[in-house]
């Protein structure tokens, strides 16, 4: 049996939830909250940085997201998530690696905890009232604010839901991929 440990909200454990459910896995779900002052010494074993997704098989454990991902491609039976061609699946680990690298902050931080976790529909008309004189936050980049809602707005439009773009970067490939995104990943 697996055990996967992971945190609710944590897009990461929900990508290797969603990678479990299309390879048709069973598993334990583990909830494990890393913010949390009281983490579990035994978890702090098996993760020594605390964060989460963690899967255990058996006696193998292993962490962090795309290791996750892979090995469970490639260890169990069901539909293949990677492309076969080498040449393709280092564009699929590209465009993986981008979204986690750069879309993280917008998506995440912007998009999710916003219109997820943030305020009720009824309060968001008050609170753009009445934070429309204030300056938003500095980037926690050397990027500009703006060209992280260009990324933002461009995947979006690309993948339509943040849900969806994480379903299509467990299995994309550069033939599937729409042309703005293929020049984005350097395929085009």
């Amino acid at each position: 049996m697996i055990d996967l440990y992971g945190y609710k909200y944590s897009v990461y454990a929900w990508i290797a939830r969603f990678t479990l459910h299309e390879k048709g896995i069973n598993y334990n779900w583990i909830e494990v909250n890393p913010f949390s002052g009281n983490v579990d010494p035994a978890y702090l074993r098996k993760h020594p940085f605390c964060r989460v997704p963690t899967l255990v098989h058996g006696n193998f454990v292993l962490y962090e997201t795309g290791a996750i991902t892979r090995y469970v491609d490639e260890a169990f039976e069901g539909p293949k998530l990677q492309p076969d061609g080498l040449k393709e699946r280092a564009r699929a680990n590209q465009v993986m690696s981008i979204v986690d690298s750069y879309t993280y902050w917008p998506f995440v931080r912007q998009v999710f905890v916003h219109g997820v976790m943030g305020p009720r529909p009824a309060e968001r008309s008050i609170l753009r009232r009445s934070s429309a004189d204030l300056k938003p936050p500095s980037a926690r980049s050397t990027r500009s604010r703006s060209s992280l809602v260009t990324t933002s707005s461009l995947l979006v439009h690309l993948f339509r839901s943040p849900t969806s773009i994480l379903l299509q970067c467990c299995r994309i490939s550069v033939n599937r991929m729409p042309a703005k995104a293929q020049l984005i990943a350097g395929g085009g």
